[in-house]
């Protein structure tokens, strides 16, 4: 061991001798020497050979975004004030492609935008520090709004669009929104919960609108149209460390939870991403998470926004027409981003993996479903019954479909009003893909519900005194699975 440690040290001692002209790498160098005679392993010692470069990479990323951030909040910017340098860089650019019409805004454009969302903000009356809901599929619109409301201290709450009912009620609540905009995707969504909004809340709607007489509602293109598109005639009060807008949790353990991004974080998160990644401004973006997501927004969007890039804009993330998007749009950098709330492995090297998600939780169709949610919407419908909700695998599709187990015999439930009702208080992601009725749910001398009997059996028909259905998403409505079903799902040759 010690000749091992000689050899080194002697390696150490030349290098230092070769870099003497470079003070800062021969400390560096010296440095490092040291800790490896330390750390004494040789595995250590290989390790640590074969990831310095990667971690003084990483070093420079992090001084290279904390001048930078230091300098924003010694200047007081904004999001906004920083957008508005991008754009006198190259305003004729393409800023958002929104791939559903093929619309193109450039950076000019964007910023006009921008500037008339502010105008009828001010003439709302809305001030600094007032909240306004935003409850739409992702569209170039939502980028204008919440950067429009910034530019003169109006907080943007994101409202997650497959959101419903209570979930939905309680995100507007907590948020205090003093009004909320709302694609006409949405109308429907709104018009069930439209009796129990505070009086005071405005309504907004954006898109084609069908007629409801039971919503009052005033259209946002048209007060947009006559809106001016130059600088607004007011100067922030906000800085750099002050709220730029709310994005929601899942709600994983409950109701969703209102988290605050104030306009640093917004940077530093997108700055993180910028330099890590190597992009450049010549890039083309393809985001197809939704806006309502800090991967989406902030990690996506901002890359546009901050670095000037081109983002191409999906309304909703399609397997199908993915790859095709990309090459119509040429895009050199495509976005997936995983989530944290899950369990994470480190390597030796110290590269991180995503595992299953701990908890009482499963992630499904990209979202983070919260079975204790579920399983009260499920009980409330069936009369306070029995429920255990977990997910459960399925080969070849990432994530766990819901499977909720139910203790209930015979075939009283009527499973098409079942499933009316089940839509109407859950997001689509969160739906059961399988139900399994039983004499009863296993459960401790506490009563505590015991699922990991029911996770490993999973979807597989058990036996005569149980009835597994399946969520026919095509067809919408449950049916038995039989064997040959449960052969077809396992294939692949079912759609879920």
């Amino acid at each position: 061991m010690e000749r091992k440690i000689g050899v080194i040290l002697s390696f150490i001692g030349l290098g230092t001798v070769w870099l003497r002209s470079f003070p800062w790498l021969c400390s560096l160098l010296v440095g490092l020497g040291l800790c490896l005679v330390h750390m004494g392993s040789w595995k250590n010692i290989h390790i640590a050979l074969h990831t310095v470069k990667r971690d003084l990479m990483c070093l420079a990323v992090i001084i290279k975004v904390r001048i930078s951030m230091y300098h924003h909040r010694r200047n007081r910017r904004t999001i906004p004030a920083l957008f508005a340098q991008v754009v006198t860089q190259h305003p004729d650019k393409p800023a958002l492609i929104y791939e559903a019409t093929g619309e193109v805004w450039s950076f000019r454009e964007l910023q006009e935008r921008c500037h008339a969302v502010a105008h009828w903000a001010l003439a709302q009356g809305w001030t600094e520090g007032d909240v306004v809901a935003l409850y739409m599929e992702s569209q170039p619109l939502m980028a204008a709004l919440w950067l429009g409301f910034a530019i003169i201290g109006v907080e943007a709450a994101l409202i997650n669009y497959n959101l419903r009912q209570q979930s939905l009620l309680h995100c507007l609540s907590v948020s205090g929104a003093r009004a909320m905009v709302f694609g006409s995707e949405m109308t429907g969504a709104v018009t069930e919960v439209s009796s129990m909004l505070q009086p005071s809340m405005v309504l907004f709607s954006t898109g084609k609108q069908e007629d409801k007489d039971e919503l009052q509602v005033q259209s946002l293109d048209s007060l947009l149209a006559r809106s001016p598109t130059h600088p607004p005639p007011y100067k922030i009060r906000k800085e750099f460390n002050d709220r730029l807008f709310y994005i929601y949790t899942s709600g994983t353990t409950g109701m969703p939870k209102a988290a605050v991004v104030v306009h640093s974080r917004y940077y530093r998160i997108a700055a993180f991403g910028f330099h890590s990644f190597g992009l450049r401004p010549d890039d083309i973006i393809y985001n197809c998470l939704p806006l309502y997501h800090s991967a989406g927004n902030i990690m996506g969007l901002g890359q546009c926004l901050l670095f000037g890039l081109t983002a191409v804009i999906r309304r909703k993330f399609s397997a199908s027409h993915f790859w095709d998007d990309c090459v119509k749009h040429n895009c050199t950098v495509i976005q997936y981003i995983g989530e944290i709330c899950d369990i994470l492995v480190m390597d030796d090297y110290g590269y991180m993996y995503f595992m299953d998600r701990s908890g009482d939780t499963f992630r499904w169709r990209g979202e983070n479903v919260s079975t204790t949610e579920v399983e009260g919407v499920l009980s409330k419908l069936l009369g306070h019954t029995d429920v255990a909700v977990y997910g459960v695998s399925v080969p070849g599709v990432e994530g766990k479909a819901g499977m909720a187990a139910i203790a209930q015999e015979g075939n009283q439930l009527d499973l098409g009003a079942f499933l009316i009702g089940v839509q109407k208080a859950l997001p689509s992601y969160a739906c059961p893909v399988f139900l399994r009725f039983m004499p009863s749910v296993d459960t401790t001398g506490t009563f505590k519900i015991q699922k990991t009997r029911l996770q490993k059996e999973g979807y597989k028909p058990q036996n005569s005194s149980e009835k597994i259905y399946f969520l026919n998403s095509r067809a919408g409505h449950y049916q038995p699975v039989t064997d040959e079903l449960y052969d077809a799902i396992n294939e692949g040759k079912v759609s879920l």
